[in-house]
This record gives structure tokens, C-alpha cells and sequence, in this order.
């Protein structure tokens, strides 16, 4: 990367940004990239904002220099379908036409609100996004990308996963924009026509995209100002006014488009995309900043410099709520400028001058909130600006005079609400009688993902309106409601604050919510027995009357698959509850991993298969030092059977099959057409998928996997009558390399709760003898010393120590079970290893 900034001066401007908030309006539930902000006209300083909410409303709004009141530009009436998208014009004349999306109808608006066009698709399911570019129109569903030119189908192109979100550029040919779509089964794909023309694979499912129109240009130009120096020395190195330090980094990739990507993981990349390749560039990973319990990309903006260096920023919304501001360093690496909180999903993210004349950050989130950050809250400080200035006394009794004013007008705001709600109400209930609804308003925004930091699965609830209590079901005994031992987001507080247990049936404590700390949760459990054996029953009751957001985590057990159904009742009328229903497969552990094979597909007419591409050996299939058992099914099925077995055991599979051929057969027979790696986010061992018609492959450096595998294929056969057969080559290095693996595990788990007990000890003695710590030796006092981080890891993997020795026994039973061994009169000798520990 070229760059000639000073780091000094770089270092100096990436101290940490504070934030003011002010919150603008709010909107019905807004769906995804339905917020705009339009462009300045003549003469004025601050933006307008466009919104499409659930409630089919578009209205735009604006804000007067030094007011707090917000002037309506227009609002429609409400309609029939939810406003799913809301976008400007690309074309040339376009950039204040408002164009929405709303069931399988796109419709032109202009600034003033008025309606000037209207087109009907042919589209079968809603449209999820649109992009207008004169008379081009992108409409994208859930799973198919139409192009229209003047109103008429030109294109159509099926995605293999559900397509989350797609933007145009001109990625092939300069004068044609191509659409780009992140795709669920980790792909960013470019389309041409109705073709793929090639697709990058992504560390994650693709949630969201952003192409940096702004960054581009400045290359261009940057490039055309380098050439016309060359050709005529007294031309400028750049164009007018602008500096080294404003051009932005990469410069080698002016002839390409910067487009950025997000993943439900919460990873965010940056690829440089032309008609021959994809240039990858740098990645943001939470972990690497340190920014625990980020949650998934949900929204992306990368042309605004909010930290004052002549860089645009790049500015990430979560699904978590929080949004994070990152900075480019002396090196045009990405590294943390600020993070902020909204408390619920982030849907769109924008920026402008709206609130004031100054850059901004606009947020829309999940339950209709438009709230703007202002970077620089204090005003007397400097604050990466380095303008900041003291108030004379005059100035703060104005600001004192202005805030008081504003509390009282927000106060006599609140009661005419207040009153109109009551109003509302009791023509409500005057309506409905003795009715009862039976259907509410909205809908529950629901996330189920495996954190692999904790091995682990998490269930948010997200509603637009505040939650009274969210009952769980769970249909498997071997999934364990983490509350109760007080792991992960949702921790058990002090013995002092929890609650007191009542019966067996109703085991009360008290939990916090990774929203905020303040909220808690009742848990009542009921017993697997008064529930026809189910796994798992409680009802979480959430006293906040502000609560909209609630995470439950769980401990799943591979080879248990089960049914998760969650019940959310709001916490006002209507009462009407919204259940949630998510699957555990027989693989839930398992991680979808990027392979060297994946980095970028081009399309069949675009790339052509290397014929010297080496064949992979099946103990090698891991690569070297790594070994490998091999299961192979055989029998009468075709390869969208064998894909649907892979899809129904496995996270992370496309739902239809996209034939890519692979290099994995060594039979001298024709190319698998599918393939797939995962990994164990516990153990860490590795599982390769490959199969075709009539044959599937599964490697793996464990036994229990392939068992599960084995299993479940030969039940799903059963029940369908198709006649399968399955060959097993093991490896007798299999057994050292799983030993190797999950001893580290055990030793930490026992080490951990040895710790615990001996705190335990330290904290009775010091309550009796204050002046302990004198006596003690030093690793006594370096337990003390970290009393909270060994509480908190010791409740965290409590329960821990008797998963992992389930994990041993199933992979003792199983490798002897391929061997044709029945060991279960010799599980006595693995307790007894056990309590030598």
C-alpha cells in the first residue's frame, strides 16, 4: 500500500471519538435499507432524511440550524405491503428521486412527495432490494435478482442461498453496472446478464455490502493527475486541493471498484473487484480489536471522514446495536476510532448533516428509531478535531437556558403523548370487547448462531415493542439452558442479588441481559417429567418496561438433534404471542471454514479447470501432519439427495445445489460436484463433505462424526426406501491425535474448578482473618487477585468438565464400533482414567 502520511500526525488524530445523541423521529418497524438522506439543496447546510417503515408510510423530514423542532417535508398515506427498500436514483438527474420497494411494486417519488412513477413486476416473492440507474431497475428478492430496462424483464438470475443484500457497480465494463449480491452460503457474487460471472468466498455468510463510490473516484483521478504529470511535468501530481493525506490508500487499484462486505459473524472485508479477478484487502475481525460480544454485520457506510484526516472512515452496524467507527493508520490498516450503542438492530446506516452542519452518523434501527451520533460530544475539548474551545459565561448560561427549555418541551411532549395513548387505548378496548386478537403488528427479529469462542449457540429475541416474557421449549434432554449456570451473555449476578429459590419446579434466578446491565429476568424452570420428557421448559419474565431485546445461551450436544420453539409476549396490547422456531442438527458444532479451493469461482464461461490440478489423497485431505478417516456412502440416490443429507446435518449449506467440480476423487471416476468444509469450534478437529450422484464421501480426524453421519444417513435412507452402503477406512493414528487434542481441554476444565474451590477457601479464611494476605504464598495471592475473571470463567464452563467427558465415551464407542467392537462392558476403565486425573 502506498503511503505518504506522517505516522506521527496519523497517530495523533486515532485517539478514541465520543458521540453525541439525538434522536430524530420515530418510524414503525423499519425493515432493512429503507432510510436515505438526500442532498443538500441550494444555499441550505443540513440534510433531509427519507423513511419507509412496515406500515407502508415514506416520509421525509428535516431539522432547522439551532432547533430541536423537526419540520415534515411530506408523508404518504399508509399502505397495503411494508416498505422493504428505499433508495436514490444512480442516473444521471436522479440522485433526489426516491424510489421504494413494497411487496412486488417499485414506485418513483420526488422530494416533495410526489408520486411520478409506478411499475408493477413479475416477480413471485416480495422484493427484499432495489437499484435504479436511469432506466435500469435491480429488484432483488430472497433469492433472485431481476433487471428491467424501461420497464421490461432483460435479466434473471437464481441464487443458490438466500441473497441478504446487493448494490450496482461497474464491476465488468465501465459503462454498464453489474449487480452484487451477498449471498448466505459465503459468497459475494457479480452478475453479468442473467449469468455469474465469478463470486468470492467469504470467511462467513455475506449480510451486507457497501461500494465506495467516493474512494474510487479519488483514485481515478489521483491515477489521471499521476499520468498527466508524466506526460507534461508542470501538470499537479493531484487534482486541485487535495493532498497526500486525503487520497486514500491502495492506489494500485484505481482501475477496479471498492466494494466492502459484512458477515453474520461479525468479520467485515474489503474487496477490489474488476473483470478479471478479485484483489482481496484488509479484514476487521472484533476479536483482534478486543470488542467483546460483537454481534453480525447488519449495515456498512464507508464515505464519510467523521475523525477530521482527509480519510473516509469506515462506520459498521451491528445487529447487537452497537455501531463502531474505524480509521485507516500510517500503513491504510483499519484500527477502532469509536463504538456507540443503540440498543437494539441497526437496519440502515447513513451519513449527513442533518441535525447539524457538521458530518454525522444516522442510524435506523429495528423498531423505527432515527437517532443521529455527532462526533466531538464534548465541545471543549478537541476530540480528534483539534477545535475545540472554552465557553465563556455568557455562552454556557445560553446552553443552560436552551437545555432547561428543551426538558421542559420534551416533558409537555411526553404528557400530550401520554394522554393520547390512553385515548388510544380505551378506544381499543371499547372496540374489541370481549374479542380476543389473533394476530399482532409486527414481527420478532431472531438470530440463533454458534459462538465459537464458547462452543456454544445463542438465541436473541428482538421485537419492536417492549417484551413482558419469552417461554422456551426445548424438545432434546441434550441441550442445556445456560442460565443456570450463569454462562455467557445472560450471567448469574452475586449471591447477594440473586433471587431466592421457591420449588423444584419453579428455580428462580436472576439474569442480565447483554443489552444492559440494568434489566433482569426471572427464570421458572419446569421439570423434564411434567412435560412428556422434553428437554427443557422456562419462562424468562422481564420486569423492564423498556426491554425490547433478550439473548438466551445453550449448550448443544452433537448426535442430539432437537427443535428450539420460543414464545414472545409483548408487554402491551395486543397480547398476541410470536413463536420462534429454530432447528439443532446432528452436527451443530460444526463451523463452515474457507479453503484455499474457495477464494474466487469464475463462472464455467469465464475460467476453465487447470488440467495439472493435483488429485488429494484421503490422508492427506487435511493437509500434512493432520490424519484422516474415510466414510463412504454408496448406493441408488442422486447428488441433490446426497447435498439435502448434508444440509439437514450441517449450518452453513446452501439450500439448492450449485455444481462446482471438485478434485477429490481419486477412483479415476467423473468429479464430485459438491464439497464442503467444516470445523469443530470445540475440539478443533476438521470434517470434508463430497459427493455426487450415487456417492458421498465424509473425511474426518475424529470417529464421532462419521458415526452421526452414518447414522443419520441410514435413518433418512430408511425412511425414504433408498438403498445405501457405507465403507469405512480408519486410521490408527486417529486415536493419539483425539487424545492429543481434548487433554489440553480437560486439564483447563479441572484446573479451573480446583481454582474455584480454593477461592472459595481464601475468601471464607479472609473474611475471619483480614490481614491473610500476608501470610499467604504468592499464587494463593494471585488467585485473590483475579477472584472476579475466575468466577466468571468458572461459571461460564460449569458443566463443562461432564460434556467433555461425554465427548471422550461417544468417541471410545464409536471407533470401536467401526472396528466391530462392542465396548460397553469396558466404559468402567475410561471412569476409572477419569478419577485419575
Amino acid at each position: 500500500r502506498a503511503s505518504g502520511r506522517r505516522a506521527p500526525a496519523r497517530r495523533a488524530a486515532m485517539s478514541m471519538l465520543t458521540f453525541d445523541r439525538t434522536d430524530i423521529t420515530q418510524t414503525a418497524q423499519a425493515e432493512r435499507g429503507t432510510m436515505e438522506v438526500l442532498p443538500l439543496s441550494k444555499g441550505k447546510r443540513q440534510n433531509k432524511i427519507v423513511l419507509g417503515d412496515a406500515d407502508g408510510v415514506v416520509q421525509a423530514l428535516g431539522m432547522r440550524k439551532g432547533e430541536d423542532t423537526r419540520s415534515s417535508v411530506f408523508r404518504s398515506a399508509t399502505g397495503p405491503d411494508p416498505i422493504a427498500s428505499l433508495t436514490l436514483g444512480s442516473g444521471k438527474g436522479q440522485e433526489d428521486k426516491i424510489f421504494v420497494a413494497s411487496g412486488a411494486t417499485v414506485r418513483g417519488v420526488n422530494k416533495k412527495g410526489k408520486e411520478f412513477f409506478k411499475f408493477s413486476t413479475n416477480l413471485t416473492e416480495p422484493i427484499r432490494d432495489v437499484r435504479v440507474d436511469g432506466d435500469r431497475i435491480w429488484a432483488t428478492g430472497e433469492y433472485v435478482s431481476n433487471q428491467y430496462v424501461d420497464c421490461v424483464d432483460a435479466h434473471f438470475f437464481a441464487s443458490n442461498d438466500v441473497i441478504a443484500d446487493s448494490r450496482i457497480a461497474p464491476v465488468v465494463l465501465d459503462a454498464e453496472k453489474n449487480p452484487v449480491l451477498a449471498c448466505r452460503d459465503r459468497f459475494v457474487r457479480v452478475v453479468q446478464g442473467s449469468d455469474l460471472y465469478y463470486e468470492a468466498a467469504v470467511a462467513g455468510a455475506a449480510s451486507a455490502l457497501h461500494v465506495c463510490e467516493r474512494n474510487d473516484s479519488l483514485r481515478r483521478e489521483h491515477r489521471d493527475a499521476a499520468t498527466r504529470e508524466t506526460v507534461d511535468p508542470r501538470a499537479h501530481s493531484r487534482p486541485h486541493g487535495e493532498t497526500r493525506r486525503s487520497l486514500p490508500p491502495d492506489f494500485e487499484h484505481a482501475s477496479r471498484r471498492e466494494v466492502l462486505f459484512g458477515t453474520e459473524q461479525g468479520l467485515c472485508g474489503q474487496l477490489f473487484l474488476d473483470g478479471e479477478r478479485v484483489a482481496r484487502g484488509w479484514v476487521i475481525d472484533t476479536r483482534s480489536h478486543r470488542l467483546a460480544g460483537s454481534g453480525g454485520v447488519s449495515a456498512i457506510d464507508a464515505e464519510c471522514d467523521l475523525t477530521g484526516d482527509g480519510l473516509n472512515d469506515v462506520v459498521i452496524g451491528r445487529d447487537d446495536g452497537s455501531i463502531e467507527t474505524y480509521a485507516f493508520d500510517e500503513n491504510g490498516d483499519p484500527q477502532i476510532a469509536g463504538r456507540v450503542s443503540c440498543g437494539e438492530a441497526v437496519q440502515t446506516l447513513k451519513h449527513g448533516r442533518v441535525t447539524t452542519p457538521f458530518p454525522e452518523i444516522l442510524a435506523h434501527t429495528f423498531s423505527g428509531k432515527v437517532v443521529s451520533f455527532k462526533p466531538g460530544a464534548d465541545s471543549t475539548s478537541a476530540d480528534g478535531f483539534g477545535m475545540g474551545e472554552a465557553l465563556d459565561d455568557a455562552q454556557a448560561a445560553a446552553r443552560r437556558f436552551a437545555d432547561k427549555k428543551r426538558v421542559d418541551d420534551v416533558k409537555l411532549e411526553t404528557d400530550r403523548l401520554e394522554a393520547e395513548v390512553q385515548v388510544a387505548r380505551a378506544k381499543y378496548a371499547s372496540l374489541s370487547g370481549d374479542l380476543i386478537a389473533a394476530d399482532g403488528p409486527s414481527r420478532v427479529l431472531d438470530r440463533f448462531r454458534l459462538d465459537p469462542e464458547t462452543a456454544t449457540h445463542r438465541l436473541t429475541l428482538e421485537a419492536p415493542a417492549a417484551i413482558e416474557s419469552v417461554a422456551v421449549h426445548v424438545s432434546s434432554q441434550q441441550v442445556d439452558l445456560l442460565d443456570e449456570y450463569g454462562a455467557g451473555a445472560a450471567n448469574v449476578r452475586g449471591a447477594d442479588d440473586a433471587s431466592t429459590s421457591v420449588d423444584a419446579s419453579d428455580s428462580r434466578k436472576t439474569i442480565r441481559d447483554s443489552s444492559s446491565a440494568a434489566t433482569t429476568a426471572i427464570v421458572s424452570r419446569t421439570p423434564p417429567e411434567l412435560v412428556g420428557g422434553a428437554g427443557a421448559l422456562a419462562v424468562y419474565r422481564l420486569p423492564s418496561e423498556n426491554q425490547t431485546r433478550f439473548e438466551i445461551e445453550m449448550r448443544c450436544q452433537e448426535g442430539a438433534p432437537g427443535t428450539i420453539r420460543a414464545c414472545v409476549l409483548p408487554l402491551r396490547p395486543p397480547k398476541t404471542v410470536t413463536e420462534v422456531v429454530r432447528e439443532v442438527k446432528p452436527l451443530c458444532l460444526h463451523r463452515r471454514v474457507l479453503t484455499g479451493d474457495e477464494d474466487t469461482h469464475m463462472s464455467s464461461s469465464h475460467r476453465q479447470k487447470d488440467k495439472g490440478e493435483p488429485e488429494t489423497e484421503s490422508r492427506g485431505v487435511f493437509g500434512a501432519g493432520r490424519v484422516a478417516d474415510l466414510l463412504t456412502v454408496t448406493g441408488d440416490f442422486s447428488a441433490e439427495d446426497a447435498h439435502q443429507w448434508v444440509a439437514e446435518m450441517l449450518d452453513d449449506v446452501p439450500n439448492k445445489l450449485a455444481e462446482t467440480s471438485s478434485s477429490f476423487d481419486d477412483d479415476g471416476d467423473s468429479s464430485y460436484v459438491f464439497s464442503y468444509d467444516f470445523e469443530n469450534v470445540l475440539l478443533g478437529t476438521r470434517l470434508r463433505v463430497a459427493g455426487r450422484a450415487g456417492a458421498a464421501r465424509f473425511w474426518s480426524d475424529g470417529a464421532t462424526p462419521l458415526a452421526l453421519v452414518k447414522e443419520f444417513i441410514g435413518r433418512v435412507a430408511a425412511k425414504t426406501n433408498v438403498r445405501v452402503r457405507f465403507a469405512f477406512d480408519g486410521d490408527e493414528r486417529i486415536p493419539v491425535f483425539f487424545a492429543r487434542r481434548i487433554d489440553p481441554l480437560i486439564q483447563n476444565t479441572i484446573a479451573l474448578a480446583k481454582q474455584e474451590t480454593l477461592l472459595e477457601g481464601l475468601l471464607e479464611l479472609k473474611m475471619q482473618e483480614p490481614e491473610l494476605e500476608g501470610f499467604l504464598s504468592p499464587e494463593f495471592k494471585a488467585v485473590l487477585a483475579e477472584e472476579k475473571t475466575v468466577v466468571a470463567s468458572a461459571r461460564a464452563r460449569r458443566g463443562r468438565l461432564a460434556y467433555l467427558v461425554g465427548v471422550v465415551k461417544d468417541f471410545f464407542v464409536d471407533w470401536h464400533k467401526f472396528r466391530g467392537e462392542n465396548v460397553k462392558s469396558a466404559m468402567h476403565e475410561v471412569d476409572r482414567a477419569f478419577q485419575e486425573y
